[in-house]
């Protein structure tokens, strides 16, 4: 955590004995008051329904419809290749489908920005974008402020088609995230577009609590007193656990730490192609050890974040439906409304294996050696994590009942993930520490309504959340702690390895075959100087110089080198490459070994380039 936050650190010399000081005290006020809070819900809980976490969940449903307000919106941004003509028509619907729901029409909200138009047509070529990205000045979250006293609330952005762009339209949707899970927030836009274009009304849309219940299997499971017996022993545990990541993120932005500091979110999508959406997919399904396209987004963001931040986070908070395996009957199309979510968590951070990774950097700073990267988290966990979820989803075990317990037996009850930020969720999630992943599967929305992208963000400190809508996955990277650059950076590393993936390249760390490329080992002389220059499209630059690069200054070549590995697109000339390539030094020690400069070029390490610099 140390070398994380002084990584991500802004300030000058912030202080660790301030922070460690500060840690103990705000630990030793605030953990016991929450283990109090969190054992007296659980206590009550119990007792008032007779050990019966099945009957508490019960009780709690539906939820009661939020008043407005900060965060009670489910926000999503959608992007249609159509315009919506017929606003009448539209307005009618949404009104019609939110009456169904109990909400009264002045809590309904449905506005045309006809002054904002989107700056941009929608374009299936691009696949990593900002949230504004159509929308200028626009941030789909953020901007759920302007609907705060309304319980649903649309807003329409849209472009006609100009030449060869295609209509676009950009549509914020402020679903009540409060009293109603994700997916179901998505049911109720599905059900919209479904209407507005003539289908078959689905008048049952809103009585999911009336047509599903729980089966006495999954009960029984919920119910085991085994099972509730080692919950509550273990809260103690699990509450130090979630209260010593946030009292630590307390103090650390109180030392000078300002990366622990949660500021507005800064929100960014990635949003592939229905050709390299399929084309991941039958890859992965054709390896000799077949990978879910689930479990491939979890190691893609998993190890960009490793790679950013210099460690792997404490879990992966992957969102889950009960909706299907504990509920019956079971109804394929999953297009009810309701709230069975709960959150099983996927523990990837390794404290035995971290302690050695220390030892072996101890090891090679003493010796001046650049410290290698080493990784032990690999795809193949990534789909053992998957298929243990998908078992324990099934029989309703281990994971699941856990999450189940942390759910029922909190102060919040549900919602669109809301309940899961609490500070006295008792469980050990640790958000400030962890990934939040989601991943809706396939979904879809009514063909006429050529939808391109559905995105939604979540909490923690990297939020990432999928869908694969109309064939397209979709996923938004969202952060309050990160900010922009590490945003993108992450965004962009997943994105590259999910594209390797699809391209059936087991080294996920090789280019893609689009880019030149040049071998390492072949750059320690003169010659392959000259070939590393013209394998990053420099030749213009180096057929203007007259003099023949025998030499070189190491130092400040490392630089140019380290900038165009780190450059977002390796192909752009660069003038000041020729200043470089030119510069003479008559020693021959000067020569630069670059061998050391390709150790995961990806790797934003301050450290490992100051190693690299120093060495030459």
């Amino acid at each position: 955590i140390t070398r994380t936050c002084n990584n991500m650190s802004n300030s000058t010399n912030p202080s660790a004995m301030k922070r460690n000081v500060r840690y103990a005290s705000l630990m030793s006020r605030n953990y016991p008051p929450a283990l109090a809070r969190a054992g007296y819900v659980v206590a009550r809980d119990l007792l008032k329904h007779n050990f019966k976490p099945s009957a508490i969940f019960k009780a709690s449903e539906p939820l009661p419809p939020t008043k407005g307000g900060k965060n009670a919106h489910y926000s999503a941004h959608l992007v249609f290749e159509t315009v919506f003509d017929d606003r009448e028509r539209m307005e009618k619907c949404f009104k019609e489908l939110g009456e169904e729901g109990g909400f009264d029409s002045s809590e309904l909200a449905v506005t045309w920005a006809d002054d904002v138009v989107p700056r941009v047509a929608y374009n299936s070529a691009s696949e990593c974008m900002a949230a504004d990205h159509y929308a200028a000045g626009t941030n789909f979250k953020g901007d759920a402020k302007e609907f705060k006293q309304y319980k649903m609330a649309l807003k329409f952005f849209s472009r006609p088609a100009i030449g060869n762009d295609p209509a676009t339209t950009v549509l914020h949707a402020h679903m009540p995230g409060g009293r109603y899970d994700g997916t179901s927030c998505f049911n109720i836009i599905k059900e919209l577009l479904s209407r507005y274009y003539g289908e078959e009304s689905n008048r049952n849309v809103f009585k999911g609590y009336d047509i599903i219940s729980m089966t006495d299997e999954a009960a029984k499971k919920f119910d085991s007193i085994g099972s509730i017996l080692m919950y509550v022993l273990l809260l103690p545990w699990t509450m130090l656990l979630a209260q010593s990541c946030i009292q630590w993120a307390a103090a650390s932005h109180e030392a000078g730490y300002p990366c622990m500091k949660e500021n507005p979110r800064d929100i960014f999508f990635m949003n592939m192609s229905e050709e390299n959406s399929k084309k991941l997919a039958a890859t992965l399904k054709k390896r000799k050890n077949p990978i879910s396209p689930t479990a491939a987004l979890i190691y893609a963001y998993t190890q960009a974040y490793r790679n950013e931040l210099e460690e792997y986070p404490y879990c992966v908070s992957i969102q889950a439906s009960l909706q299907t395996r504990a509920f019956a009957p079971m109804i394929k199309e999953r297009n009810l409304i309701g709230d069975w979510l709960i959150a099983p968590l996927h523990y990837v951070r390794s404290t035995h294996k971290d302690l050695l990774i220390s030892f072996v950097r101890i090891f090679c700073n003493f010796f001046g050696i650049i410290p290698p990267q080493i990784d032990y988290y690999t795809i193949e966990d990534a789909q053992a994590a998957y298929k243990k979820l998908i078992s324990d989803l099934n029989e309703t075990k281990d994971s699941v009942v856990w999450a189940f317990y942390a759910r029922v037996l909190g102060s919040m009850k549900g919602g669109a993930a809301q309940f899961e930020k609490h500070q006295d969720y008792p469980d050990d999630n640790r958000l400030m520490d962890s990934i939040f992943f989601n991943n809706y599967g396939r979904r879809n929305f009514h063909d006429k309504s050529n939808c391109r992208s559905f995105n939604w963000s979540g909490p923690g400190k990297l939020n990432v959340n999928c869908v694969l809508v109309n064939d397209r996955i979709c996923a938004v990277i969202a952060s309050q702690q990160l900010g922009k650059e590490r945003l993108i950076r992450i965004r962009d590393a997943a994105h590259r390895t999910l594209l390797n993936l699809a391209n059936g390249i087991e080294d996920l760390n090789t280019p893609l075959p689009t880019e030149k490329t040049v071998n390492a080992t072949s750059v320690s002389d003169n010659l392959g100087m000259s070939k590393l220059l013209k394998a990053f499209d420099f030749d213009s630059d180096i057929s203007k110089s007259s003099a023949t690069i025998s030499a070189c200054n190491g130092r400040n070549l490392a630089k140019q080198v380290q900038k165009i590995l780190s450059s977002p697109s390796r192909g752009s000339p660069d003038s000041s490459i020729s200043d470089y390539s030119t510069t003479m030094a008559s020693s021959p020690d000067s020569v630069l070994s670059l061998k050391d400069l390709f150790v995961r070029p990806t790797a934003k390490s301050p450290s490992r380039e100051k190693y690299s610099l120093s060495r030459q």
